[in-house]
């Protein structure tokens, strides 16, 4: 007849090993990364990065296909700006750039085009890539959707 006590302590030492993996597994080698249930096609979103947010806005309202976009980002201070890309959520439509086209001090006005596809309302996904002054990395992003008329 088997020990339990052994069986019991190889149970418990199993399920350590697999919640150590699944806790290894969801980190993430992108450095701080928030995703923030404010949506870009209903209002101006703020950017969360502890003691001062700064704010983010896509206009026009309805976000329309096929025009220029401008989108305004106000970073806090002690963080600056690297790159921005928006990417179908329920439809791949690959990494679509964001240019910055003029950076006043801590405003930064970008622009970017969205193509038209076959699903008549798109989820998108703004990214923006930041960093710290001490070189901390970080990732935010914002859902907006466009529908097709």
């Amino acid at each position: 007849m088997p020990n339990t006590s052994h069986n019991w302590l190889f149970s418990l030492l199993f399920l350590a090993i697999i919640l150590l993996m699944a806790n290894w597994l969801g980190r993430s080698d992108f450095g701080e990364q928030s995703a923030s249930v404010c949506e870009l096609d209903k209002q101006d979103c703020a950017i969360p990065l502890g003691d001062e947010d700064g704010k983010i806005s896509i206009m026009p309202k309805p976000i329309p296909l096929e025009e220029e976009l401008d989108i305004s980002i106000l970073l806090p201070a002690g963080v600056t700006f690297q790159a921005a890309h928006i990417e179908g959520v329920n439809m791949f439509m690959g990494r679509i750039p964001v240019i910055v086209e003029h950076i006043e001090g801590r405003h930064h006005r970008a622009v970017s085009f969205l193509g038209s596809c076959t699903e008549p309302q798109m989820h998108w996904r703004l990214v923006l890539n930041l960093k710290r002054d001490d070189g901390q990395a970080l990732h935010r992003q914002w859902d907006f959707y466009t529908h097709s008329r």
